[in-house]
């Protein structure tokens, strides 16, 4: 597997360093908050966009 380090065009969409990022009010309205789950990209290197996730947590009956 290769890693890489992000494009400069991916860090340009972040805030400056140091400066605090908040998510807007009016886009956590309507948003599910999933900032507390171990999410994964599952998309192939190379893909276009990034749109394929997996999640996995214990159920009561053990099962994953």
């Amino acid at each position: 597997m290769e890693i890489r380090e992000f494009s400069k065009a991916a860090y340009d969409c972040l805030p400056p360093a140091g400066e605090q990022f908040a998510i807007p009010v009016e886009e956590e309205a309507y948003r599910l908050d999933l900032r507390s789950v171990d999410v994964v990209s599952i998309d192939p290197p190379g893909c276009k966009d990034i749109d394929d996730a997996l999640h996995c947590r214990t159920l009561q009956n053990g099962n994953l």
